[in-house]
């Protein structure tokens, strides 16, 4: 494993293994460290070695960014990176709020993959976690945020999504539209691991959080048996502009958040942040696109080494999205964008003797037929006279002996001029009865039958 600016001591002594490394040094828990570089590197050996090499078929963990807007959650992704840098701060995830009021930034869901925030070579082969920025929550809680943040946690909501379309989709269609629309999704970024982000300098959003712990951690006996449950971690950011240790005021604000997140005890899911920005810049007197800050870097180290211990399992992981439906109306499925269609009613099992035709529908039928038929030959029936049409044909036959007198065309008239005049209606009139009877009863029956079978 090379890993710049380490050297790693085997505990209880043995021969070093040495990484660019050759300054007097002190040992410190079976590492020896010379300077915070040094022990910035010892983390990230330590982060490595619980992530794994993608070789030896470990997973990415993929880990969720929540929190209301502003708090600073794209700022704690690009703190997170340059703590694995060694270089200087970059702004991988656009941060910072508009005017002052904190309008957010981030409006979509968007990933960010190793490849995206680390930029040594040195970590492609290890399952460094894939990091998904989250737009904002408004601090409210109700049926439909619970249901959204489940289908972020289910990796449902589609990359460059904003929350707004969700929003729009359960107003257009309801909550059981909303389900349904993103139901068809794939599941391309199932949730592992969650932080929730929180201002020390804002009231904590404890309704919100009260969502994520529904969404993450679903409860309530034998319905919970099966369901899928998230490690849950939470960040304080704008620590900087507080004193944790002296204001009373701030000092409960923290104690409201680590208990709302229900980590009481747990504090080693918990960090007090301080990320990189202008205010921690003018504070320390650097500028982070130029050099690092090692208080900064370590402390987000030492709470990645938690956030990627192994230790912490999804419970029921290869849970589905549609499997929260379980105790609940199937819901058909359809094609995104449309409105969820009526349920489909099943014909009830017919009987041979229920297919055949009653004779009221018949004798209904043939009054049709009967009644088309007869309209039709009375208004298809050529309009001539029966008289006038024989005196034409008798002067014609009276003129055929005549010199140059020659009409062929009325030969044919008159050769068929009992046909024209006496048209008969018994024909079509039968041939109508047939068609109608066959397609509005016989039709529809035989469509009944094929259904059924």
């Amino acid at each position: 494993m090379q890993i710049p600016y380490l050297v790693r001591m085997a505990p209880g002594g043995g021969d070093n293994e040495t990484y660019n490394q050759s300054d007097e040094t002190t040992s410190t828990s079976g590492f020896q460290i010379q300077n915070p570089k040094q022990k910035k590197q010892d983390m990230i050996f330590e982060i490595l070695r619980e992530v794994g090499k993608v070789v030896d078929g470990k997973k990415t963990q993929n880990i969720a960014i929540i929190g209301p807007p502003g708090v600073g959650k794209s700022s704690t992704i690009n703190t997170i990176a340059a703590a694995f840098s060694d270089k200087k701060w970059r702004e991988h995830a656009y941060s910072g709020f508009h005017g002052g009021d904190n309008k957010q930034v981030t409006y979509y869901t968007k990933s960010y993959q190793k490849h995206k925030y680390l930029e040594d070579r040195v970590y492609s082969e290890y399952c460094m976690p894939t990091f998904i920025d989250i737009a904002g929550f408004q601090n409210e809680e109700n049926e439909t945020i619970e249901e959204i943040l489940r289908i972020v946690f289910f990796g449902r909501l589609p990359e460059e999504e904003s929350l707004k379309d969700a929003m729009e989709e359960k107003e257009r269609n309801g909550i059981e539209g909303l389900k349904q629309k993103y139901l068809q999704n794939k599941e391309e970024l199932k949730v592992d691991r969650i932080i929730f982000v929180a201002s020390a300098t804002e009231n904590v959003p404890k309704q919100l959080i009260s969502c994520v712990i529904k969404a993450a951690r679903p409860s309530g006996g034998e319905k919970a048996k099966g369901k899928r449950v998230i490690p849950i971690f939470g960040v304080l950011t704008k620590c900087d502009k507080v004193d944790l240790d002296g204001d009373a005021e701030a000092q409960e604000r923290e104690n409201e958040f680590i208990e709302a997140l229900g980590l009481r005890g747990s504090t080693n899911r918990y960090m007090r942040c301080e990320n990189y920005c202008d205010d921690v810049d003018k504070k320390h007197g650097i500028d982070r696109t130029e050099q690092l800050n090692y208080n900064i870097d370590l402390n987000v180290l030492k709470f990645m080494t938690q956030l990627c211990d192994p230790v912490y399992e999804v419970y029921s992981k290869d849970q589905e999205y549609e499997d929260t439906f379980k105790n609940q109306k199937p819901l058909p499925v359809q094609t995104i964008g449309q409105r969820s269609p009526e349920p489909a009613i099943r014909q009830p099992d017919l009987d041979i003797e229920q297919t055949l035709p009653s004779i009221n529908l018949l004798i209904i039928c043939a009054i049709k037929g009967a009644l088309i038929a007869v309209l039709l030959f009375w208004f298809l029936s050529p309009q001539i006279d029966t008289t006038d049409l024989s005196n034409i044909c008798v002067k014609h036959d009276s003129y055929k002996g005549m010199p140059n007198y020659n009409m062929p065309e009325l030969d044919k008239i008159c050769a068929k001029k009992h046909e024209i005049t006496s048209r008969p209606l018994i024909p079509p009139l039968i041939c109508f009865i047939v068609v109608i009877v066959g397609t509005d009863f016989f039709v529809p029956q035989l469509f009944r039958i094929i259904g059924v079978q």
